[in-house]
């Protein structure tokens, strides 16, 4: 019996619950390279599909990756925007 995926409305509500995801950690890359156990939950609304968090209030061994950040403003799905000024592309 498999969970239904959390889905948040946009980034700055998933951040609310689970602060930076994992994603944006130097320590990262696909899998947690300290070990810890992850998940996705689905963000809605914006340009990225969804995020890999640890658990509820973030992770106490994040390292913020340079040029990285979740702070965007919600934007319309598709729209070509990209959340404001805010948002990194992560290219």
């Amino acid at each position: 019996m498999s969970r239904e995926k959390l889905v948040f409305d946009h980034i700055p509500q998933m951040a609310e619950t689970f602060g930076e995801p994992c994603s944006n950690c130097k320590l990262f890359d696909g899998l947690c390279q300290k070990g810890h156990r992850t998940k996705t939950v689905g963000i809605a609304t914006g340009h990225i599909p969804e995020a890999y968090v640890r658990r509820v209030g973030g992770c106490s061994d994040h390292v913020f990756r340079e040029g990285y950040w979740y702070g965007e403003e919600p934007v319309r799905p598709f729209s070509g925007d990209y959340g404001g000024t805010k948002t990194n592309l992560m290219v």
